[in-house]
């Protein structure tokens, strides 16, 4: 609470309308962390893939989460995630325009703590540098892909190996 003028004002008054997603975080230290974060409101009632690689790509270091409904939010370093399962989207994520345009790449990752898993990497990139590689080499830290039934984002610096799956094209 401040005062501006001769009327005290709240912050409350200048809240920004959010929506809350759950999402589960995998970190470096082994550790799944479930929780929800915050966006801010776009549309009626959904949010997209593209508004949650904005969040997770944005120059912030720490994020918000929270743990439960009752809970008090704590911070997480970016840093600290490997990847990040969004729950329960991947059904309306499969009819996004953006998604359906993009061409899905499958991979083996090796990632830091995880393993190595089979994931579809999503890239919306130009047709001629539509490659895994140019994907991870843009600067981002955070990349979309298909993990079995759940959208993923995954954060590309724990990612140490990756071996593209070919399909036996003909030749």
């Amino acid at each position: 609470m401040y005062k501006q003028g001769t009327e005290t004002v709240t912050n409350r008054s200048f809240q920004i309308p959010k929506i809350s997603v759950p999402i589960v975080c995998s970190t470096v230290q082994g550790e799944r962390v479930p929780g929800e974060i915050f966006l801010d409101v776009v549309s009626a009632s959904e949010y997209s893939s593209q508004q949650l690689l904005d969040f997770f790509n944005n120059e912030s270091l720490f994020f918000p989460l929270r743990p439960g409904p009752d809970a008090r939010p704590m911070l997480i370093s970016k840093e600290s995630i490997v990847q990040v399962e969004v729950v329960g989207v991947l059904q309306r994520f499969l009819t996004e325009t953006s998604v359906v345009l993009a061409q899905k790449k499958e991979a083996d990752l090796h990632l830091r703590m995880l393993g190595t898993r089979r994931v579809s990497v999503l890239l919306t990139m130009p047709e001629e540098y539509c490659r895994v590689v140019d994907l991870l080499n843009l600067g981002h830290t955070f990349c979309c892909a298909i993990s079995g039934q759940e959208f993923v984002l995954l954060n590309v610096h724990h990612i140490y190996k990756v071996e593209e799956v070919s399909h036996g094209q003909a030749g």
